[in-house]
């Protein structure tokens, strides 16, 4: 079943492996390999996050890690204003970790495992949408076992 799940992969159209296909299916297997490894690696780092925050709440360390100047939410025409979902810009993010003990490489992981749309900021709903999955299989888990 490996051996057949291997060819289909590598030869999508199932006319036989060519040159081209072989070495597409060497790359896409490489960027995968990359990419799960980097998952689990996040992921590990996220649970010592986690662990390290004790009994802080996600929501009470981002607002103690945000530095950017929190004002009143009134507006000039006194109307209030739409309130946003807490974020950390990257310059935050690496800040309140490198307290917390962790590592620049370790941060990178984590950065890159917490903000899947690369947006640079971190807010409160993908930290929360990693929390809700950490007991899902990784990449490599599925892959593994398809």
């Amino acid at each position: 079943d490996e051996i057949a799940t291997i060819i289909t992969f590598m030869d999508p159209n199932s006319d036989g492996v060519s040159k081209d296909e072989f070495e597409e299916a060497f790359r896409a297997g490489r960027r995968l390999y990359a990419t799960a490894k980097a998952e689990e690696e996040g992921k590990k780092l996220f649970a010592i996050l986690l662990e390290t925050l004790g009994d802080k709440s996600p929501a009470q360390w981002f607002a103690e890690s945000n530095t950017d100047a929190m004002g009143d939410d009134d507006d000039d025409d006194g109307e209030e204003e739409e309130e946003e979902t807490p974020s950390l810009d990257a310059g935050e993010f690496l800040d309140a970790l490198k307290k917390l003990g962790f590592r620049k490489k370790q941060t990178k992981y984590l950065k890159d495992y917490l903000d899947p749309d690369g947006s640079g900021d971190i807010d409160i709903n993908e930290f929360n949408a990693k929390l809700s999955t950490m007991n899902e299989p990784s990449t490599m888990d599925v892959f593994e076992n398809s």
